[in-house]
């Protein structure tokens, strides 16, 4: 009896070291991005990981070229999507390079999975990372809790372009617009760290920005802040007064004093609207 349990034991291990698959080699080229190859069997990661060569890839082949645009919704699989930006984008000294990738749009990756997007400058003849971001997407969809594009544009007033990686996050129960920052430097053509913010207006000209706190109305407060280089200086807070409709209370955050005014100052009229709206309701029964 010993002996025919020793006998099935060797015959499983000889059958389950036949069936061992020796790993499957990736190839980093465009032709090789193939749907059968990406569905269930890759995942979104590692189809991402192709994309991006695919990409970088391009991007080399033409990284001669003064600028070029590049959107597909089929590039060479049946199913995905990659767009690219290149050129002086944020100056005329240096060239960057924008790749957006989606998540694989298959039955085996759900559509709340994240896009990715990666922030490169030529240097040197090459190309080298300098920021990247993963945000939820909803498969691209045009509705709250995703990605709501990005954007080159002057934050802090100091004259440069800025990259800006605008999100709304699909969590939540109040307005939470989040914008994530990364300030352009023109000397070396890099940028820096994140920084984020949430329900942001800009004004670069004035060198100010006005933020909402996240939460219910009534409780939160909106903020006058104003950009020293790459910082960010509270100048007051305003809230709406819990005791008469349509008072407010001011407080100067240098001197911790605190005005009651009536009717909300005029310069706070320029919040995004939706933002404004939430805020000023908290009288509202």
């Amino acid at each position: 009896m010993k002996f025919r349990y020793q006998l099935i034991l060797l015959f499983a291990l000889i059958i389950a070291c036949n069936n061992r698959h020796s790993p499957k080699q990736v190839v980093l080229n465009s032709d090789s991005i193939k749907k059968d190859s990406v569905k269930g069997e890759l995942g979104d990661s590692l189809y991402k990981i192709k994309m991006l060569a695919f990409a970088l890839d391009y991007a080399n082949k033409n990284k001669d070229k003064d600028s070029f645009l590049y959107k597909s919704e089929q590039l060479t699989i049946d199913s995905g999507s990659i767009s690219m930006d290149y050129g002086y984008l944020f100056d005329k000294q240096h060239k960057h390079l924008i790749i957006r990738i989606p998540p694989i749009d298959t039955p085996y990756v759900h559509l709340t999975d994240p896009i990715s997007i990666y922030l490169y400058v030529l240097k040197e003849n090459r190309f080298v990372l300098l920021c990247s971001q993963t945000v939820d997407s909803l498969g691209g969809l045009d509705i709250m809790g995703a990605y709501q594009g990005d954007t080159l544009r002057d934050i802090n007033g100091d004259g440069c372009k800025d990259f800006v990686v605008n999100w709304y996050s699909g969590n939540g129960c109040c307005p939470r617009a989040e914008n994530h920052i990364f300030f352009y430097n023109s000397d070396n053509g890099t940028v820096t760290s994140e920084f984020d913010l949430m329900n942001t207006t800009f004004l670069p000209d004035k060198k100010i920005v006005y933020l909402m706190d996240y939460g219910f109305p009534g409780t939160i407060a909106m903020y006058k802040c104003e950009w020293r280089g790459i910082k960010l200086d509270t100048i007051e807070s305003v809230s709406t007064n819990s005791s008469h409709r349509n008072m407010f209370d001011i407080e100067n955050e240098a001197t911790g004093k605190i005005k009651t005014v009536r009717g909300l100052p005029k310069e706070y009229r320029c919040i995004d609207k939706s933002e404004l709206d939430w805020f000023l309701s908290a009288w509202e029964k």
